[in-house]
């Protein structure tokens, strides 16, 4: 079964699987993530106007805080590492808040909805308590229905494969054509598939030509030099 896994998350183009991450330790997507504090004279007393770098653009914050993009009053939001399957938990001053008091939108946004804001500063020195703002989470896409089906089909292939069974459907590429006692037989090339990150199975061509048709490695990601990662502590 592991081994079906791994061929069908490669094939697939490494997108489907849920992975769960303790201690995030985020920051506001706001203005803190995105401020440049490398000039002294910005953090005196916390005066104003404050820089801020939007999208390749400065900006003078008068308050403090910044409105989205899609709404004129202030967002309170910050941003995940990875698409967000589900929110764990979240803990401000090592007190548990309630998940009523927020929502993931975008599948990575996620914004305050109680009338708080999430914190200003996040205490990386500590690892719970008071100044600490931590995160657990699950991240990632929950593979497909039809990614069982496919996982049930290629596993007994496999199965077969090394129990020496008859009717082994996996490919082999030494073998196209045959001739014996006057009959030739030609088999397709399997090459002409497996090239193309098929199986020759139903299932598992199925499920990759729906969700990999390009045959991408893995998913495509852009970086941008304005946004801050998000920091994992280790424990």
């Amino acid at each position: 079964m592991q081994a079906a896994t791994e061929i069908l998350w490669g094939l697939t183009g490494r997108q489907f699987g849920l992975c769960t991450v303790d201690n995030l330790r985020p920051c506001r997507r706001t203005c803190p993530d995105l401020m440049y504090w490398n000039y002294p004279e910005w953090m005196g007393g916390g005066t104003y106007p404050q820089p801020l770098l939007i999208a390749g653009q400065w900006f003078n914050i008068t308050c403090g805080t910044c409105v989205g993009e899609c709404s004129c009053t202030t967002v309170d939001e910050f941003m995940m590492p990875s698409v967000v399957h589900q929110i764990i938990e979240i803990k401000i001053d090592g007190v548990v808040l309630p998940s009523t008091s927020y929502r993931v939108d975008d599948q990575r946004l996620v914004v305050r909805t109680d009338g708080g804001m999430w914190p200003l500063c996040n205490n990386l020195d500590k690892s719970d308590g008071p100044g600490t703002w931590i995160v657990s989470a699950s991240l990632g896409l929950e593979p497909p229905p039809l990614a069982d089906l496919a996982m049930g089909e290629l596993a007994m292939e496999i199965i077969k494969a090394c129990e020496g069974t008859a009717g082994c459907r996996l490919p082999m590429r030494f073998l196209t054509s045959l001739s014996r006692q006057g009959v030739n037989l030609t088999f397709p090339d399997p090459s002409v598939y497996l090239d193309k990150g098929m199986l020759g199975l139903d299932f598992c061509d199925f499920l990759v030509r729906t969700y990999n048709p390009s045959g991408l490695h893995m998913p495509s990601r852009v970086y941008s030099p304005d946004v801050m990662p998000m920091r994992r502590v280790n424990t």
